[in-house]
């Protein structure tokens, strides 16, 4: 069973050696690597055509490169694209793998004949590691409506797909979400895999020392991508025949939305055609959400502006 790694490379210089070097240490062999580099301004391209050069999994690797910086998501795009193995995985340049992360999820994939396998991350912050642990899954539906809820990272790269669901539902990142990316085309996955299992082994290291990662952008600066991403989950999820809990899972994503947007954003994005059905018990059940995101939503459910704008207030302060 050949799986594909996809990596989209963007001014990683710093971090990539470490990156290629993990995934070129793989102990499984049969691993199709897919690089992606998308117009970097750094030293990054050459950097990488170098590890390559000297590997002796040389032959099992595909380079491309944009000829203009084109973001993440069409990046990934073109990976996924060119990618031929049975199932597929999204690597960031910035974080790097355990050893053995191929050989153990393709493992559970094919003897449990799984279509997403998940594991555990280790976030790294440089002077400490946490282990990210990961909640125990009854089925793809549990696992969609864990992810849909936040009780589980959304990630791409912690998740191994077979590639014909990919393929056959052209689950493919949207253009304009530049956070929330991989919770757009995860939890699509979800609802059309029937298998799915977990490995509880922290076998993705997740680098949080990168304050250039998409990841650490402002958290005002998103909030277009979360509304997008939350209007395209009530789009996608609005002819499906799904059951109540997986109803209550898209309410409680939009709870946590709907804080970040009040605590974080303008308030006239907080519209009633995409939050009006937030109830406060959607909010008050919400299985992760922080306590001021949750005082917030009941705040506004409440009309009660001017605790939301005490509360934003606060953590302005806060953060300085």
């Amino acid at each position: 069973m050949k799986v594909s790694v996809i990596v989209a490379v963007y001014n990683g210089e710093r971090y990539l050696q470490r990156c290629v070097e993990s995934l070129l240490a793989q102990t499984y062999r049969d691993v199709e690597y897919v690089f992606v580099d998308d117009a970097s301004t750094d030293g990054s391209l050459p950097l990488l055509r170098d590890l390559i050069a000297h590997s002796p999994r040389r032959d099992n690797v595909l380079i491309l490169s944009n000829d203009h910086n084109c973001g993440c998501n069409v990046t990934r795009h073109r990976g996924m694209k060119a990618a031929t193995g049975d199932y597929m995985i999204h690597v960031d340049c910035d974080d790097y793998v355990d050893p053995r992360f191929i050989e153990k999820l393709s493992t559970v994939a094919v003897d449990g004949n799984n279509d997403v396998v998940a594991c555990e991350m280790l976030y790294d912050y440089g002077y400490r590691t946490v282990r990210q642990a990961i909640v125990t899954v009854a089925d793809s539906r549990d696992f969609l409506g864990k992810v849909l809820s936040g009780q589980m990272h959304a990630s791409l790269c912690n998740k191994l797909i077979r590639s014909k669901i990919i393929t056959e539902h052209d689950l493919y990142p949207a253009e304009g979400i530049t956070l929330g990316e991989d919770k757009y085309v995860v939890v699509r996955a979800l609802h059309y895999a029937s298998r799915v299992a977990v490995v509880n082994e922290p076998l993705y290291i997740y680098n949080k020392t990168n304050e250039n990662s998409f990841t650490s952008q402002s958290k005002a600066r998103v909030v277009p991508s979360f509304l997008k991403l939350t209007r395209s989950i009530d789009e996608f999820f609005g002819d499906k025949n799904v059951d109540d809990d997986i109803r209550q899972a898209i309410a409680h994503h939009k709870a946590l939305v709907l804080g970040h947007i009040l605590l974080y954003g303008k308030h006239e994005d907080a519209d009633t055609e995409t939050f009006g059905d937030v109830t406060l018990r959607d909010i008050i059940t919400h299985p992760v959400a922080p306590l001021h995101y949750k005082t917030a939503c009941v705040a506004s459910k409440l009309k009660l502006s001017f605790l939301v704008k005490a509360i934003a207030a606060s953590i302005r302060a806060v953060k300085g």
